[in-house]
């Protein structure tokens, strides 16, 4: 999923770093301290998440995370409609026809 927001942060606390996900869905974070660290996702409602926690990062290693987007039911909209009955005599209908005749 492209244009994802991650937020990177160690597990003991320290500065943030931001990245976004590419196009093809990947995200790179860069010079990182070996330590244990925590990603947090930003995605639109109605999908959700992670967070993503206790992710190790070693010395000239590198972890992958596979970031999972969810839809979240409890958050998705419900769309519903309805229609008007229309009168029987056309004459004193108070709504639109939804029939269009035309002439050739």
């Amino acid at each position: 999923m492209p244009n994802v927001v991650l937020k990177l942060q160690a597990e003991l606390g320290g500065p943030e770093k931001q990245a976004s996900s590419s196009t093809d869905g990947t995200f790179v974070f860069d010079n990182l301290q070996p330590g244990t660290y925590k990603i947090t996702v930003s995605v639109r409602a109605p999908f959700t998440a992670g967070p993503y926690t206790n992710l190790a990062v070693t010395a000239g290693g590198s972890t992958n995370v596979n970031v999972e987007v969810r839809l979240d039911l409890d958050k998705a909209v419900t769309m519903s409609s309805s229609i008007a009955p229309l009168s029987s005599d056309p004459l004193r209908s108070t709504h639109a026809n939804p029939l269009l005749v035309a002439r050739k």
